[in-house]
């Protein structure tokens, strides 16, 4: 699972055949701050070096890199991390699971003549019963397996029980196949080797504010801008949810990390019958 614990932020004047202008770098460590300084700092090295020569930034590829994402939580289990929560991008709180595999399973987007053809019709065609179809059915023809089907607001997720994946490998790509899931989410998962399941709303949808800056924070001032949102962020949420539970299939055994991990997803994103987010 690619996460760093400390994440440092540095900038650097660089001078190239275009002109004088300032970049802005990332370094990320698992032991330390320090560290991290030193990498964020070493970033900048390479991508000067590299503008000056008139080349693409020396920065890695980004699926190599792990998310620029403050940590929040570990979750241990038989001596490894389990899981982490990060706080991702946008400020909502998303779980990062190393084995406990989630499907992120969209709606299909209809076709603009189709929505209209719809909308005048009358239809009361289902977006859901493909989904619940798919999942119904692989559990059924797979009893050995054990799916745990959430409703979010954009569609479904669904959390495999039975057993832990290895993120990227062939057993978790065919599943995540055959369950339907976004193949974006699917690249994603591969690409930071591990299962995310976002587990607060996204600010919108909620009535809160974008987020006035991003972690890691320039400033100690841009930092309280930050948890001023962050407060007000957290004040809101508090009427929403972010899946509902509907229910289990297949297999009643759940593995002993998929339950950890199981239970922090639902303290966390499920809030009875409160509005999907």
């Amino acid at each position: 699972m690619k996460f760093f614990r400390h994440w440092a932020r540095t900038t650097a004047t660089v001078e190239s055949p275009e002109g004088r202008f300032e970049i802005t770098c990332y370094g990320g460590s698992e032991t330390s701050l320090d560290d991290a300084r030193r990498e964020a700092a070493a970033v900048a090295e390479r991508s000067a070096t590299a503008i000056r020569a008139g080349k693409p930034r020396g920065d890695y590829p980004y699926a190599r890199r792990p998310l620029r994402e403050e940590l929040l939580e570990e979750l241990s289990e038989g001596g490894r991390v389990a899981a982490v929560t990060t706080r991702n991008a946008y400020g909502a709180t998303v779980l990062n699971a190393a084995g406990a595999l989630f499907a992120d399973i969209d709606y299909p987007e209809l076709p603009f003549w189709s929505r209209v053809r719809r909308l005048f019709s009358g239809s009361k065609e289902s977006r859901d019963e493909p989904i619940l179809s798919r999942v119904h059915t692989y559990a059924q023809q797979n009893p050995s397996v054990g799916l745990r089907l959430y409703r979010t607001a954009g569609g479904y997720r669904c959390l495999a029980t039975h057993r832990t994946y290895e993120p990227g490998g062939a057993e978790a790509q065919g599943l995540l196949d055959a369950l339907g899931s976004d193949p974006l989410y699917v690249r994603l998962c591969k690409a930071q080797e591990s299962f995310r399941a976002r587990l607060t709303p996204k600010f919108w949808r909620c009535g809160a504010r974008r987020p006035p800056s991003r972690y890691p924070w320039s400033s100690l001032e841009e930092e309280r801008a930050y948890r001023t949102w962050q407060a007000d962020y957290e004040a809101r949420i508090g009427g929403y949810a972010t899946c509902a539970l509907i229910g289990s299939f297949g297999s009643a055994r759940i593995d002993r990390e998929v339950q950890r991990v199981l239970d922090l997803h639902d303290r966390v994103a499920c809030n009875g019958d409160a509005p999907l987010a």
